[in-house]
């Protein structure tokens, strides 16, 4: 098994504060999860500099935020409007991207 070093858990334990903050901020703004999206696809660009195991623990992270805390049904993982629906997987798929990249040089 691989060892994990300490500058990774860093590294996602850092960046998942900085998403989770982010995502407070959404709520308090109440912000569409569009304009969510977009701030949170700035943020992990921010971090594309990371791992790849690093990319892959923060987009779950985020993933999980948008889909929780700002689709309709707040604290659930249902999204009841389609269009909403469409950005999450838009989303999943942007993060998917840029991960294959880097794992291929």
């Amino acid at each position: 098994m691989a060892r994990i070093g300490w500058r990774a858990v860093v590294q996602c334990a850092a960046s998942s504060i900085a998403v989770e903050l982010l995502t407070f901020l959404c709520l308090r703004l109440r912000l569409n999860v569009a304009t969510a999206v977009c701030l949170y696809l700035m943020a992990l660009l921010l971090s594309l500099r990371a791992s790849l195991l690093v990319w892959a623990v923060v987009s779950f992270v985020t993933v999980s935020c948008l889909g929780s805390f700002l689709s309709p049904a707040i604290l659930s993982f249902r999204v009841s409007d389609p269009t909403e629906a469409v950005a999450i997987v838009a989303f999943l798929t942007t993060l998917v991207v840029p991960a294959q990249v880097e794992a291929h040089e």
